[in-house]
């Protein structure tokens, strides 16, 4: 029969291998996690950050970290969209998210699997940051819309300030052909125009691809 002190040391052995069996398990998660999100950003640069083909292509990565399913209702600029992504797993916690920026609506129904809850929190901040990735993709669509806008409105002053430019010249010609009497006076108008009706219709030419 072991005596106490020789009980000890057993005991010491036995708490070591369990904690380096927690401390491989953790690693093993944080490697898994890590793995994961790399996944996601790379596939967000894949994508050139479009919020759409993120969503449908992040699927086969939230699968494979171990999520049960994931619908979603999408709105964007007017057109409705359903989705509905599921695996094999038994259906456990759900979890709702919905993100809203101008004209571009997701609302999202995530279902995790029956597991344990530190499976749970991994699993739940690979969910996060999916969503979060998410919503910096609506962001930045949101911010090209505004550049494209700001950008259309300078090329609309710009051909307005040409149409007005070519209308003054049209305008001011038609008047000194009227006035015209003279052959010689004729002749020297001609001349400027052989000038100036080139640049002109260049002027003109731009316009209309502005347009």
């Amino acid at each position: 029969m072991l005596h106490h002190q020789e009980w000890v040391p057993i005991a010491l052995v036995g708490l070591g291998l369990i904690l380096l069996v927690i401390a491989y398990y953790l690693r093993q998660k944080a490697k898994n996690l890590c793995k994961t999100l790399t996944l996601l950003y790379e596939l967000n640069q894949k994508v050139n950050q479009d919020a759409l083909d993120f969503f449908e292509q992040a699927w086969p990565i939230l699968k494979q970290a171990g999520l049960a399913e994931i619908q979603a209702e999408i709105h964007w600029f007017g057109e409705r969209q359903y989705k509905n992504f599921t695996s094999q797993k038994p259906l456990g916690v759900k979890q709702t998210v919905q993100l809203e920026v101008d004209d571009m609506y997701f609302q999202l129904m995530v279902r995790y699997p029956r597991y344990l809850a530190s499976d749970y929190s991994w699993l739940n901040l690979i969910v996060t940051t999916f969503v979060q990735i998410l919503e910096q993709n609506l962001e930045h669509k949101h911010a090209e819309i505004l550049t494209s806008q700001k950008r259309l409105e300078r090329y609309q002053m710009f051909v307005q300030h040409e149409i007005k430019n070519i209308a003054q010249f049209i305008q001011l010609l038609s008047e000194q052909v009227v006035k015209l009497q003279a052959d010689a006076d004729k002749l020297k108008l001609i001349n400027r125009l052989q000038n100036t009706l080139p640049i002109m219709s260049e002027r003109a030419k731009n316009t209309l691809q502005k347009m």
